[in-house]
């Protein structure tokens, strides 16, 4: 009995020995599975919530491109297509005076003429072998009545005078029976009439014909800009671009300055304010 205990001891000193010289440590480890899938699940809702209130945050920048960018470039079109029409692009031109200055005295078919001179300062020449129309009045006040001399430059019978000057006539309200012509050279119109009452103004307009290609433009880029503001507004709530139409609903208001802003530079362009 005591030899087996020896032995024994001897066997357990050795593996002592023997586990101490080889130098390695065990790990172990402990714990539930399930703990881990739990923390992965948690992760992932941490995620998912940082990703919802990443997209329900308000984004500021299509706010300003749907109240400041979108709103400008598409007012200040459609202030300058407005303007252009009005003043002249589209090859309409008008012009008018209140200042006539008096002239010498002229003869026209054995009849003596007082004259009278505007200057309209037009951006177009009016040519009455060009133009689809032209036509010119001027304008004269007697008792509290005024009286209207007008002519259509392109339809009017053509008198010359001495000096090689081309007139044309002019017809006048039925109370005024006094002979009335106009001629003109670029945009200076001089009115020669038997009258001597002072004008009190007068006026040119006419058209210049222009491609129906550009017309075509003049007329439907505003209408296709009408329509596709509010599409784009529309378009934008429908992809869920809230920013964007919220910011195309407020820019109403910068549009519609833009507009004004555009049509009113190319009034003073035109009329040379």
């Amino acid at each position: 009995m005591r030899l087996g205990v020896g032995e024994s001891g001897a066997s357990g000193e050795n593996a002592a020995d023997e586990a101490q010289g080889s130098g390695r440590s065990t790990s172990v480890f402990t714990g539930d599975v399930a703990s881990f899938a739990t923390v992965q699940e948690s992760i992932f809702e941490l995620d998912a919530a940082s990703l919802e209130a990443e997209e329900n945050r308000f984004k500021w920048k299509p706010f300003f491109i749907g109240f400041l960018l979108i709103p400008i470039l598409v007012g200040a079109a459609m202030g300058g297509l407005a303007g252009g029409s009005e003043f002249g692009v589209d090859g309409y031109y008008f012009g008018w005076d209140d200042d006539l200055v008096a002239g010498d005295d002229v003869e026209i078919d054995g009849y003596t003429y007082h004259t009278w001179t505007a200057e309209y300062n037009l951006r177009i020449v009016p040519d009455p072998e060009a133009d689809e129309w032209l036509y010119t009045s001027i304008d004269f006040r007697s008792d509290n009545q005024w009286i209207y001399c007008w002519v259509e430059i392109e339809r009017a019978s053509i008198n010359i005078d001495d000096s090689g000057v081309s007139w044309r006539e002019m017809d006048c309200s039925e109370d005024f029976r006094y002979r009335t012509q106009v001629s003109f050279e670029d945009d200076k119109f001089t009115y020669a009439t038997e009258s001597t009452k002072t004008p009190e103004q007068a006026s040119v307009d006419g058209r210049k014909s222009v491609d129906w290609e550009f017309e075509l433009l003049i007329n439907l880029t505003p209408i296709i800009l009408f329509l596709g503001y509010p599409a784009v507004m529309i378009g934008a709530f429908i992809k869920s671009r809230k920013e964007l139409g919220i910011g195309m609903v407020v820019g109403i208001a910068p549009a519609f300055i833009a507009f004004w802003m555009t049509f009113l530079l190319m009034a003073m362009m035109y009329n040379n304010f």
